[in-house]
């Protein structure tokens, strides 16, 4: 990993467009209750980021955006949240053909297909941050790329 981030420090024109699968963003209730976010409940299903897998990805998230931090990049670097959850059942499709469709969104994005913070909320009374708040980071809300 170290390589990588060196090599943000060189001088490159393009922006780097980075995608995490893991939650960037969280919410919560008016009382502070962790709360989900409109995008992670599907059919009658949820993802929560606050149960299972999520904090825990979101935990590697955080160790990975200090040191891109930590580098002082000179490239732009932009962050996105992809989210890959509620595929059908059985699909058999590899965790590579996730990246490949979320790779394809980033080169040419839909409508259906991208996520602003506007739209996570459940309730007018639930507050968004950024995941990273909780360690003094604050790297925004970062679009969401969700799969079909």
């Amino acid at each position: 990993m170290r390589e990588w981030i060196v090599d943000l420090v060189g001088e490159k024109p393009s922006p780097l467009n980075l995608v995490i699968e893991a939650p960037l963003s969280v919410t919560f209730d008016r009382q502070g209750n962790p709360t989900g976010r409109k995008i992670e409940k599907q059919d009658g299903k949820h993802r929560y980021w606050y149960e299972g897998l999520g904090c825990l990805v979101t935990t590697g998230a955080l160790y990975l955006i200090r040191a891109i931090n930590d580098a002082n990049a000179d490239r732009e670097a932009r962050l996105f949240e992809g989210f890959v959850s509620f595929k059908s059942g059985g699909s058999g499709k590899a965790h590579e053909y996730d990246v490949e469709q979320l790779r394809m969104i980033v080169r040419n994005p839909t409508e259906d297909s991208i996520y602003s913070a506007d739209q996570f909320e459940m309730r007018e009374d639930h507050r968004i941050q950024s995941a990273f708040l909780v360690a003094g980071r604050n790297c925004g809300i970062p679009a969401v790329l969700m799969t079909k």
